[in-house]
Formats: structure tokens, sequence, C-alpha cells
């Protein structure tokens, strides 16, 4: 048994033996100077203790039931650990950290202190520190000191990294080092270590100066660095973690959002989100990056709604473990974009009926205006030519079990999975407009909304999009498609209509993250990469699968309550 179990076991049988002691002790507890009680909902405010005798008669008061007594005693816990010594966060970070896990990949960690650069190094790192200091030159700069870092690697730690860790405050430079820093700038050695969030990976240097992770959940993959990724030579970390890992804490929990309401290096008070509006005071503890559930401060009247949502959520996230597994599939295999090599006008999409042809004929190849496309990879799967609301589709009907044949499978067929969504072409489903369609004609399955003309900002307003979604948490969730409208750089006369999925969201703030789909190769990103690409368009509609939709996608198949990867492994 637990300690917080014998806890409640030794308070319940002295509360049976005696309320009058409970009384007396929650007396004495209340005697303590300048304490406010934690209210339930961290969005209210407590009502002023009058120090003022009262004229009205004293009355017996009710003994407090045991839930009643944890509740009480729980909320004095959190104020006694919340007037503990605090660690000084990272301000910096804190103050734009929407920008920077909405614009720069990596772990969306919470962070006790600052990383500082190492004091002790030369004079040429002490240059480079300088120069990449600029939030705009940092790109170009980085470029040039590109072969200066891989000729000399330990010049490019002491240059870049901020004890260990691949950091930045900027949106910019954050962006920046994510795109252009590669392991091979910092190490030479034969293996080293990365902690990314509360996961501790290993990675070895091949013979074309590479790395490759050896273990954990990209085991077999290229390294690719993050924002807030920590790392070094050896087996693994010998100085304590700065960071703490609150999305993996929230698969394990099952909350939406945090708000940290008391940051030390051991022990934080937090409120977390559960649903739209039940905020629960929480105590945890923290041992180097991984999280533990100390105490929650749940009132007896909120239990049964906590466990209600915890219930739905561990169902929907199972669920959602579906949907990514499909997701990451098409990621890795590299799903072609269905746009013909040589092409009269605007001829996205043509290349799909050609292909289900190819295919099911027991073709190799097919070919559109004189170019040949291959009908499988060079291992045998096959290459599906894509629109980005065919990524959407191929997702949900992937996830259900349905899915093409690989070739050394013998027979050319489309396996139905629980999910048929029509034809193989589906030619009546490509358009963003009919998607939309379809989902309203099946309530059960989706939730439509269309973002308020006032409510819809230009991507390329970066900065005002990104203070929109922290103002709007809670709107955007991880598995809801998203549909983007607007002109384009190589389009700037007709609107056009870009559809991905959201793929996952910051345990803090509550905004989506990371972005999936396919533009041009499938893949997970930003949304900087999008920012980027159609600075013009704007967030039109919402789709949001419901549970029994997650359900169905799911079946019987039950899948670990962990974070997927940030970085998803890409062969292609």
């Amino acid at each position: 048994m637990g300690l917080l179990g014998i806890e409640r076991r030794f308070l319940a049988a002295i509360f049976r033996r005696s309320s009058v002691l409970w009384l007396l002790l929650l007396a004495a507890c209340d005697k303590g100077p300048g304490e406010m009680p934690i209210p339930v909902d961290a969005g209210s405010a407590s009502e002023p203790v009058s120090t003022r005798p009262s004229a009205a008669p004293l009355r017996a008061q009710r003994p407090l039931e045991p839930a009643e007594l944890e509740y009480e005693l729980g909320k004095k816990l959190l104020i006694q650990v919340s007037q503990n010594a605090a660690a000084p966060g990272a301000p910096g970070f804190d103050r734009v950290r929407a920008q920077l896990v909405g614009r720069a990949k990596g772990e969306p960690v919470v962070l006790v202190r600052t990383p500082q650069f190492n004091a002790e190094v030369g004079r040429e790192a002490a240059y480079y520190r300088t120069r990449f200091a600029s939030e705009w030159k940092i790109w170009p700069r980085l470029v040039s000191a590109r072969q200066v870092f891989v000729d000399s690697p330990k010049l490019g730690r002491e240059s870049i990294l901020r004890e260990g860790y691949l950091y930045a405050e900027h949106p910019n430079q954050a962006f920046s080092l994510v795109s252009l820093v590669g392991l091979d700038w910092l190490f030479s050695e034969k293996e080293v270590w990365l902690e990314r969030g509360e996961v501790l990976m290993h990675a070895e240097r091949r013979e074309r100066g590479d790395y490759y992770f050896t273990d954990g959940p990209l085991a077999g993959s290229l390294v690719r660095l993050m924002h807030l990724d920590r790392m070094g030579v050896g087996a693994g970390p010998t100085e304590a973690a700065l960071h703490r890992d609150f999305r993996a804490l929230k698969y394990r929990l099952h909350f939406e959002q945090a708000r940290i309401e008391h940051l030390g290096e051991t022990q934080i008070v937090a409120s977390l989100r559960y649903g739209p509006k039940l905020w629960i005071p929480t105590l945890l503890t923290a041992k180097g990056a991984h999280l533990e559930l100390l105490r929650e401060v749940v009132a007896p009247t909120q239990v049964a709604e906590l466990r209600e949502h915890r219930a739905r959520q561990a169902i929907r996230q199972n669920g959602m473990s579906a949907l990514r597994e499909a997701m990451l599939a098409l990621v890795r295999e590299g799903m072609p974009f269905d746009e013909p090599k040589t092409e009269v006008g605007q001829e996205d999409g043509k290349l799909r009926a050609e292909w289900v042809k190819a295919y099911l004929a027991g073709r190799n190849s097919y070919t559109y205006r004189e170019d040949r496309y291959p009908v499988f990879d060079k291992v045998g799967r096959p290459l599906v030519p894509e629109v980005c609301v065919d990524f959407l589709l191929d997702t949900f009907e992937r996830a259900a079990g349905s899915w093409w044949r690989q070739k050394a499978e013998g027979s050319r067929e489309l396996t139905r999975g629980s999910l048929d969504l029509g034809s193989s072409e589906r030619s009546w489903l490509r358009r963003a407009s009919s998607l939309i369609e379809f989902a309203l004609a099946h309530p059960e399955w989706f939730e439509v909304w269309e973002v308020p003309e006032g409510e819809r900002i230009e991507l390329g307003y970066k900065e005002k999009f990104f203070n929109y979604l922290e103002k709007n948490a809670g709107k955007y969730e991880a598995g809801d498609i998203i549909l983007i409208r607007g002109l384009t750089p190589w389009d700037e006369e007709e609107m056009h209509t870009h559809a991905f999925f959201i793929y996952e969201t910051d345990p803090i703030t509550g905004i989506p993250i990371l972005i999936a789909g396919n533009a041009w190769r499938p893949q997970v990103w930003s949304w900087e990469a999008e920012a980027r690409r159609t600075p013009k368009r704007t967030v039109r509609t919402r789709i949001r699968p419901k549970l029994e939709f997650l359900q169905l996608l799911a079946g019987a198949r039950t899948f670990p309550q962990e974070p997927p990867p940030i970085a998803p492994i890409m062969e292609w």
C-alpha cells in the first residue's frame, strides 16, 4: 500500500473514533499566519476572513466526513508547500512560451531555471555566441559556421549549448537552431546521450558522421535535434535536470492543461484542467525531469466528475493512439503528394486514379503525361498519391485497419477494416468542401465549428496568431482537423484551402504545437513551417472527431497511455 493510502486509512480510523479531535486539529491548522485557502476553481477569489467577534450564538458544528476532511487537509498541505522557497524559473522563456513551443519543434517542458552558457570559454566561442545572439541574422550565421563546427565540435558545443541544452528565448533563434544544427556540429564521439522530456536516449555515430538513435521510441532513426533537448557524452547526464516533463504527466493523469501556482525544485503546486472548466489543485514531486502525483485536492462534489472525465479521456487517448499510429506510418513511408511532374494548369489529384488502375492491374509503375511513377517503394510498400484531404482520410481508414496490400503479399487489393469511406479512388470526398459536408452529415462522428470572421488571423502575423491560440486554449485539441484558406505565394489571385490534423498540444498553455498532414510529403511539423509556406491563410474550420468515432478506429486494440514522439521516424 502506498504512503497516501496508509495516510488516508490512518486519518479515517482516527475520525471514526473521535470527531472532536478532528475539530480541534482543524482549529489548530487555521491559526497559521497569512494563510489563504486554495480554491478548487483557481479562477475564483477567496472571501476575506473577518477578525471581528461574531454576535451570533455559537452552534454545534457538524463533524466532517472523511472525504471532506481529506479535502480540507489537502488545501492546508498545498498552502504549506507554496510557502517554501520558489525556483527562479525561466522568465525569458515563459514570457513567449506560446510562440516558442508553437514555432520551434521541441518537447514543451517547464524549466526550473534558465540554462546558462559556460563562462570559461575561449575568445572564438565567445565570438560565435555574440553572432548568434541576433534574432533575425542567426540563420545565415549558423549556415556559415556549419563547417567550422563540424571540424571542431567542441567549439560548436561551447558556442551553442547552454548547460547541455539546445535553448533559445527568441522564436526565430529557436526555429533556426532546430532547423539547422545537427548532432555532428556538437560531437565527434562514438556514443552520446540525449534527454528529451523525461526520456533518456542514446545515439551512435556512423561512418558518414551522422548519429542514429540506438534505443528509445525513435530507435534506428537519424537524430534530429529538437528545441530544449539536453545532450552530452557518456552513458547519461551527471548534473541535475533543469526541466520538468508535464506532457508525459498529462498522459498519465489525463488532464488537458496545467497552470503552475508554485514552482519548486522538487515540489510543484499546479492547477490541472480536466475538461472545459474543472481545475484541480495538485501537488507534484519531481525526480529529475519525471513528475509524479503526490496529492490532489478534490472536493467531494467533484469526485464523480473527475472520475468520469478521466475514464472518457483514457478512451479518447486510446483512439488518438490509433490515429497517430496511422499518421506516423504515412509519414514514415513517405506517401507522395498527388501532383504530376508535368502539369497543364491545375492538375493536383490526377495521379491517384492512375495509381489505383496500375496497382489493381498488377503493374509496378504507371505513366501520366509521359512521366513514370512507381506503384511501390523500394521495399514493396504501396506509394499512394495523396492530396491533403487524402492524408486525413487515409489516416482514418488505415487506423481502422483498411489499407493496400504490399507487393510481397501477392494479391492486389484494399483490405477492409472497420471504416469504409467509399470507392478506392475516393473521387467524391477529396475536396475540402466535400469533407465538411461529410462531417456535417455524420454528427454522430464529428463536431464542425466555423471560426468567426473576427477570429481569423493570417498565419503570417505570428505573435497575434499565437496570442489568439493561447486565449482560446481548449478550442483546438489533438485529433482536430483544421482547414485553412487564403491566397498563396504560388497563386495570389485565387483562394486555396489546405487541411491537416492537430498532432499535439502544449500541456501548459493548451495551444496546438504540432500539426500533421501532406503538403508535399507527409510530415509532422510546426505552425512556423506552415506560416512560412502560406502566411496569408487563416483558420476557417475545425472538425473534431467525437469519442465514438475514435473508438471505432481503435476497435478492441489497447495502446499504452504515453505521449507520442515529437519527431517521428521518416525513411524517405
